[in-house]
């Protein structure tokens, strides 16, 4: 059964994800953990649905939280959600490169645009400003981030594929390192 991903899920997912990307050590391996292969030869399982399905709503994630970032950036009220728009453009765009890479390993086609959700819920956050958008910028962020956590989480405990699996494992302490800067910035509005 594949998993459902709510926009704000979709948006967090992205973020935490971006900063796994320039994480491969100095070593053979590359930013999921995986040795380097021959063109043609596969030591990767097939990725099941359920991997499909995430690697899928990540990378609509990660566009949508790249423009997320960017608008925080245009137009936050405080440096403090700037700052916080600056850093999930950076993380999402470095993530991003290795969800792409992997699902073209992998064979995985990924969709070219956020959903109709994350377009909508962009543009009800265009409407505001000030102190508001503020607000509500960082409310959906958390809520996204929190999402995230959840379904990375079943991604990592439920996922057929181990090179997958080791890309929601590389995630999951961006996405908290995230929701945590989140929730110290809505305490402070």
């Amino acid at each position: 059964m594949p998993l459902r991903y709510s926009y704000p899920t979709l948006l967090l997912a992205a973020l935490a994800v971006s900063t796994v990307a320039g994480c491969g050590g100095g070593s053979s391996t590359n930013a999921l953990g995986l040795t380097p292969e021959s063109p043609g030869q596969s030591t990767m399982a097939a990725p099941s649905e359920q991997d499909e399905t995430w690697m899928k709503t990540i990378h609509q994630g990660n566009l949508a939280e790249i423009a997320a970032g960017k608008l925080a950036q245009d137009q936050g009220a405080t440096e403090n959600v700037k700052a916080l728009g600056e850093l999930l453009v950076k993380d999402h765009t470095k993530f991003d490169a290795s969800v792409r890479k992997a699902a073209e390993k992998l064979g995985v086609q990924l969709p070219n645009d956020p959903t109709d959700m994350q377009v909508e819920a962009a543009k009800t956050l265009k409407q505001e400003s000030g102190k508001k958008f503020d607000q509500a910028w960082i409310d959906a962020m958390i809520k996204a981030h929190e999402g995230a956590i959840k379904d990375t989480t079943a991604e990592q405990q439920g996922g057929a594929s181990s090179a997958v699996q080791e890309l929601a494992k590389t995630a999951m302490p961006t996405l908290e390192k995230h929701l945590e800067k989140l929730k110290q910035a809505a305490g402070g509005q």
